[in-house]
């Protein structure tokens, strides 16, 4: 069992310039203050037959966590000189509960010395509530009366529940200097999901898709000091909880956050080739590959139907149309000198996508758009002595573009430190990342108005921990088997 406590508190604040007039409309400031307590309990069991390698294996994991959240909105610009209403305060109460279920059984049979047989069951169940509690503070002024009330607006609750059970098999089979695996993945999900909101009707969502994720890798090694392989593979990313939460997750004078859920997944067919070369001291790899990804998650925004001012926009996410992807990969692992280690890796992709985001018209046309990126990463380590090691990453995503947003460039240098101590039962770790604060999302858009703007969010941080390991030999904690469950993570930007 692993059993986590976490409590963060922090402010920010949103500033919003009339350009035109050269003064600070707004000056909103945020405090918000998260409590976690999330518990895990993990049940393994592996049975091993008499050949080496023929085992199966029983494992199920139980995981809940509870993780209230308090938030205060205000904006620091109001004063008396105001006429009519104005929103003093928002207070936001949420209440977060999750419970995740995760049972394997998985069976490998070597079934000779160059094949290898591999089947397996799994059953996914996400439990999700969360319940929005929101009271508004308001300034009443005018020649009469002058007041402050406080009055409940838009309480809500979000209840999402999600079962995925799938069965996979796996075959690999060596022919002298080729190497062949195949394998596929059968799934069926089905999420059902019910949002309620004080004064509105009751929405209710539901879906159940079933999919088959096959996979097949041929590689052939016509020596020691090459490689090629070429490998084809369909996955998924499947919306978070954080996408499809209608509830308001965070606002601005200007935005509300806020998820969509009739969000789908989102799927990708994958075919690569790859070329690695042993040099002395490490390898290098050269690839390229072609993907399409189908209804394409990312976020957009479009005008608050429910604002008056036609100034304040909703943020959420939308699936777009089918996109086409091809690029280019290098990524090298070398060691220059005994002390010092490189793994460094960067990509060139193009790729055209066509979606709406006016979500608010149903006449709205489809915008296409061609978008080309560079990526790149490398992380160095240092060995200091036998005890101590220091690294030094850095990161570089470079200016991108999409159906909504032009989106600047992202950079990152992170630099750390461990140290052994304690005859090697204990470690010491120092860390810093983003210490240039390059993680800043820029961006630029002509829709639903014309729009330049930044989100900086807490990148820059220090991290100093302390591990030490009892026992060893017999006492060692087991480790747990690898599975690939097809999924890809992170779609979207922010």
């Amino acid at each position: 069992t692993t059993q986590n406590w976490f409590e963060n508190t922090g402010n920010g604040d949103v500033l919003i310039t009339d350009e035109i007039a050269n003064q600070l409309t707004s000056d909103a400031t945020n405090f918000q203050n998260i409590e976690n307590h999330t518990q895990t309990y993990n049940v393994n069991y592996t049975r091993d037959f008499k050949k080496e390698g023929h085992n199966i294996e029983f494992e199920t994991t139980f995981t809940h966590s509870d993780a209230p959240e308090n938030a205060l909105n205000t904006d620091a610009l109001l004063s008396e000189a105001d006429l009519g209403f104005r929103t003093l305060n928002f207070f936001n109460n949420i209440d977060n509960e999750r419970n995740n279920v995760l049972i394997n059984l998985d069976y490998t049979n070597p079934l000779s010395e160059n094949s290898k047989l591999e089947l397996g069951l799994e059953y996914r169940f996400n439990d999700t509530e969360n319940i929005n509690r929101t009271n508004q503070e308001r300034l009443v002024l005018n020649a009469e009366q002058k007041a402050i009330s406080t009055e409940p607006i838009g309480n809500s609750s979000f209840d999402y529940e999600r079962n995925i059970y799938s069965a996979y098999a796996n075959y690999n089979q060596k022919f002298g200097k080729f190497n062949v695996q195949v394998g596929a993945r059968l799934e069926q999900f089905e999420i059902e999901g019910n949002f309620r909101q004080d004064g509105q009707e009751n929405e209710r969502v539901t879906d159940e898709i079933f999919s088959v994720y096959p996979s097949a890798f041929l590689t052939y090694n016509p020596s020691e000091k090459n490689q090629y392989q070429i490998s084809y593979s369909r996955r998924v990313d499947r919306p978070s909880i954080q996408q499809v939460n209608p509830i308001r997750e965070w606002s601005t004078p200007l935005v509300t956050s806020i998820g969509n859920a009739a969000l789908v997944p989102q799927f990708t067919n994958s075919v690569e080739v790859n070329y690695t070369r042993k040099i002395k001291g490490g390898s290098i790899t050269f690839g390229t590959f072609y993907r399409k990804i189908n209804d394409v998650i990312s976020r957009v925004t479009y005008q608050d139907p429910a604002d008056v001012s036609e100034r304040q926009q909703i943020l959420t996410f939308t699936n777009f149309d089918d996109t086409d992807a091809y690029g280019i990969e290098l990524s090298s692992n070398f060691k220059i000198v005994k002390w010092w280690t490189v793994n460094a890796s960067m990509d060139f992709y193009s790729q055209k996508q066509f979606g709406i985001i006016d979500l608010v018209n149903p006449d709205a046309a489809q915008v296409e758009v061609t978008n080309e990126v560079f990526n790149a990463r490398v992380s160095n380590s240092f060995r200091a002595s036998k005890n101590l090691r220091f690294q030094v990453f850095a990161m570089y995503r470079g200016a991108q573009e999409d159906i909504q947003w032009q989106v600047g460039e992202m950079w990152m240098v992170n630099a750390g430190a461990n140290l052994n101590v304690l005859k090697g039962k204990g470690t010491i770790t120092f860390r810093v990342n983003d210490i240039f604060q390059g993680m800043r999302f820029q961006f630029d858009s002509v829709n639903p108005f014309v729009q330049d703007g930044r989100f900086q969010w807490e990148s820059r941080t220090s991290y100093v921990g302390f591990n030490y390991r009892f026992g060893g030999g017999k006492n060692k904690a087991k480790r747990r088997r690898n599975r690939d469950n097809n999924e890809k993570q992170s779609s979207g930007f922010f």
